[in-house]
C-alpha cells in the first residue's frame, strides 16, 4: 500500500511540475510577445516615410499598343 502512495506521489509531483513549468514558458513567451508588438507598433507609429507611398513600388500592370493592331493592308 505504501509502495503505491510513493509512485503515485511521484507520478503527481511530476505532473505538476511540467505543468508549472508549462505555464511559467506560457506567461513568458506572452510577456515576450506583447513587447515585440509593442514595439512594432512604435516603430510603426515613427516610421519617416508615408505609408501609402512605398519609393520602390513599380505598378504590375503594363499598357502596351500593338502598332500593327487596326492597321488595314
Amino acid at each position: 500500500m505504501k509502495a503505491l502512495l510513493v509512485i503515485l506521489s511521484v507520478i503527481g509531483a511530476v505532473l505538476a511540475v511540467a505543468l508549472a513549468l508549462l505555464l511559467i514558458w506560457r506567461v513568458l513567451a506572452t510577456i515576450q510577445d506583447r513587447r515585440a508588438f509593442a514595439k512594432f507598433e512604435k516603430e510603426q507609429h515613427d516610421a519617416k516615410c508615408v505609408m501609402a507611398e512605398n519609393p520602390i513600388f513599380k505598378p504590375t500592370t503594363t499598357t502596351f499598343q500593338n502598332p500593327m493592331y487596326g492597321v488595314k493592308t
